[in-house]
């Protein structure tokens, strides 16, 4: 074979070689669905654009979906052969781009100029939505208020007209717990139907209502200073004593407890703990609606 022949040769393997490697070896970083792909690819069209030479860098190479920052917002880099960044032909070796872009509108979700338009999520009895568990409806409201009994937990109380109830458990042996969550129905439904769409954002100020397992019998008191994660009772604050918490007595359903106000968190929070059986029981509620929240501390029936 010729000399100038066999350098033809090498040359070509190497290119085909060169070529395979990113074909091969680049994936994308994140899961997507089709139509997020068919978005999230625009990206390499824009690099294309940049120019003949990006344009063929990018053909003979191959690009990466290397994040998703939210429903519509999608960033990615591209290699061309030998997988080597494209960003260097502008001296940015590991330069990144990204994109946005419209998706189409998922069920229940309007998209206009403006923003999306959620259409209200639509609940039946015993549905189970999954960061707020089972959807509890009552058809009989009397003066006003709705009624809620639940024979685990051994208990029962009455919540606003215009609320949604939702019942959850988890966890095991120690670390059980058992909580009701009260919403105002309009936000609560929008919430749903966003989280659904996949938008991401906090859901409306409610009432919860939570009861912890207390293995180790620890009095009131104790549990709230030992467990302030879960019982947001905090103390002493040595950076603003102002957001001290005191505990103040009162009753729940017959019972003594505490009742006590926090400002750390993402509202100005009331909170009312007692005991029931091997449960504590923490009660919470935004400030906001403590009209509504006292009337469900005084509904509150315990089974003795």
């Amino acid at each position: 074979m010729k000399k100038g022949t066999l350098i033809f040769v090498i040359a070509v393997v190497m290119l085909l070689i060169g070529i395979a490697i990113p074909k091969l070896t680049v994936h994308d970083a994140v899961a997507l669905t089709d139509a997020e792909k068919n978005c999230a690819y625009g990206i390499f069209t824009h690099i294309a654009d940049e120019g003949w030479l990006d344009r063929v860098a990018l053909m003979l190479g191959k690009g990466t979906i290397i994040e998703k920052q939210g429903p519509t917002d999608f960033g990615g880099k591209a290699y061309t052969i030998f997988r080597i960044p494209i960003g260097i032909l502008h001296g940015q070796a590991d330069e990144s781009y990204g994109i946005s872009c419209l998706l189409p509108a998922p069920a229940g979700v309007v998209s206009t100029t403006s923003g999306p338009i959620i259409t209200p999520a639509d609940l039946t009895d015993g549905e189970r939505v999954e960061w707020l568990g089972v959807y509890h409806a009552s058809d009989v409201i009397v003066n006003g208020m709705k009624s809620y009994i639940s024979d685990t937990l051994g208990m029962s109380l009455k919540y606003p007209d215009g609320y949604l109830l939702f019942d959850n458990e988890g966890g095991e042996g120690a670390s059980a717990y058992h909580s009701l969550v009260i919403g105002p129905d309009g936000p609560m439904r929008e919430t749903i139907a966003r989280a659904a769409a996949g938008f991401a954002g906090e859901g409306p100020e409610s009432i919860v209502v939570s009861f912890y397992n207390n293995p180790t019998s620890l009095s009131l008191e104790a549990w709230l200073r030992a467990h302030e994660v879960q019982s947001n009772f905090h103390p002493s604050v040595p950076s603003d004593p102002s957001l001290n918490a005191v505990l103040t007595p009162t009753t729940v359903g017959g019972v003594s407890a505490f009742k006590y106000h926090s400002a750390l968190g993402l509202y100005d929070s009331d909170y009312v703990a007692f005991q029931y059986k091997d449960w504590i029981v923490i009660a919470s509620s935004a400030s906001d609606l403590s009209k509504d929240f006292n009337a469900v501390l005084t509904s509150i029936q315990l089974k003795k």
